[in-house]
């Protein structure tokens, strides 16, 4: 059987191994931590925006599997300010129902293994190298392992370690298998000049705050808005300058903590709030972080390392490699993630199988989505942006211009079926 090999566990990698045994090859998923989801194990928001609209071509592709065991963890229905049409669920059921579905899909995942190196044919990877001396061989590979950390840079271009999800003190520093192949990754730039951005969240233990909060919260469908104190962020222009969705600079993330029940607490749009403020205020006066651990400091820094890439999600000048998440565009967001993935690893399994990659038309909202990035993203400005689904860098308004966003399952449906594309992922 022929076999792709997908480097990093977060919601890429998953969605990335889905993709690919939906083409019915081997598929071996390999994970630094002990954990799946990487950076968006602290995620929770689902289909918001234009999210909505690939969530759904995602689907009608045949990439069900991924969004059902997301939605087996659903806590709410519920709009957001400037977001309309998602769900929050619960990340630590998330999790464990991500897991569960890999495993009855027959995907073999290696945790706690980091890929040391790629052993390369001419042009093409031959099998990758891991910690333990183990040599994985493969068809195709694809890579997922983002551009967050390590701890070195997140002192470059943040604050230092602040014990994110990612947890590099322990498992060591990212790496990146595109740059192990020898090819030159980029890295975004920031408002301040530097390179990379903040996390855009951080979140308390559910627990940790008043059951009168918590009461509240289930009252108002996982979502309060809370009056952002004074203080709550000293240096608030260095803030807005290095968080990654730069689509929050609107009143409500302004003025209030935008608070959401995905498990713990999260504050959307808040890399880091003064610790001493928040328990300052009722509800959060016992108030423990649990992502980062140093929440009152800052978040990890991402966006380092993005891949060269066409839009099959193919690495330029690696005809078995390609990636997915951030590395594929300085993407933000879980649902991009997830998406994104599922395209890379199909695309992969087609060259293992040695079938032609599909490169969707650019009247798909994904296909038009990750076109459009490209061309930004060759630009000096467009260097300097983030982009997602939901409305970061324009790409939502962009796709609403184009006529493209709709959250009408039909129209999706009737607009791949005239591109033969339904059930497109499948063998």
């Amino acid at each position: 059987m022929k076999r792709v090999v997908v480097v990093g566990g977060g919601w890429a990698g998953c969605g990335a191994s889905v993709g690919a045994r939906k083409r019915g090859v081997e598929v071996v998923l390999v994970e630094r931590t002990s954990n799946l989801l990487g950076v968006g194990f602290h995620g929770g928001m689902h289909a918001y925006n234009g999210r909505h609209t690939i969530m759904l071509e995602a689907k009608a592709l045949g990439g069900t599997e991924i969004f059902e065991a997301v939605e087996s963890a659903f806590k709410y229905r519920v709009d957001l300010p400037h977001q309309k049409y998602g769900y929050l669920y619960d990340n630590f059921k998330a999790e464990g129902a991500v897991r569960r579905m890999l495993e009855r899909m027959g995907v073999h995942v290696h945790f706690e293994r980091t890929v040391t190196d790629a052993l390369m044919q001419g042009e093409r990877i031959r099998a990758v190298k891991l910690n333990n001396g183990e040599i994985i061989e493969g068809d195709a590979f694809v890579d997922a392992t983002g551009g967050a950390g390590p701890e070195r840079l997140c002192k470059e271009y943040g604050r230092g370690c602040v014990l994110c999800i990612l947890r590099c003190p322990h498992y060591g520093p990212r790496i990146s298998l595109t740059a192990k192949t020898g090819v030159k990754e980029t890295m975004a730039r920031r408002g301040d000049g530097k390179f990379g951005g903040m996390s855009n969240s951080c979140a308390v233990d559910r627990e940790s705050v008043t059951p009168e909060f918590l009461e509240e919260m289930k009252n108002k469908n996982g979502c309060v808005l809370v009056p952002a104190p004074e203080g709550i962020a000293e240096d608030y222009g260095y803030f807005k300058k290095v968080r990654t969705q730069q689509y929050y600079s609107q009143d409500e993330y302004e003025t209030y903590l935008v608070t959401v029940d995905v498990g713990a607490i999260k504050f959307v749009s808040r890399p880091y709030v003064n610790y001493q403020v928040l328990r300052e205020i009722p509800a959060f006066r016992n108030a423990h972080f649990v992502d980062p651990i140093v929440g009152g400091r800052g978040q990890a820094i991402r966006f380092l390392a993005q891949a060269p890439r066409l839009n099959t999600l193919q690495v330029k000048e690696r005809p078995n490699l390609f990636c997915a998440g951030e590395k594929a565009g300085y993407l933000v967001g879980i649902m991009d993630a997830k998406v994104t993935g599922l395209l890379a690893g199909n695309n992969a399994a087609r060259v293992a199988l040695g079938d032609p990659v599909l490169e969707l038309p650019r009247r798909t909202a994904l296909g038009e989505g990750l076109a459009w990035i490209n061309e930004e993203i060759q630009t000096e400005a467009g260097q300097y942006k983030k982009y997602s689904f939901v409305g970061t860098g324009g790409l939502y308004q962009h796709l609403i211009d184009q006529g493209l966003f709709t959250v009408d399952p039909k129209v999706v449906e009737e607009r791949l079926g005239e591109h033969g594309l339904l059930n497109a992922f499948t063998a």
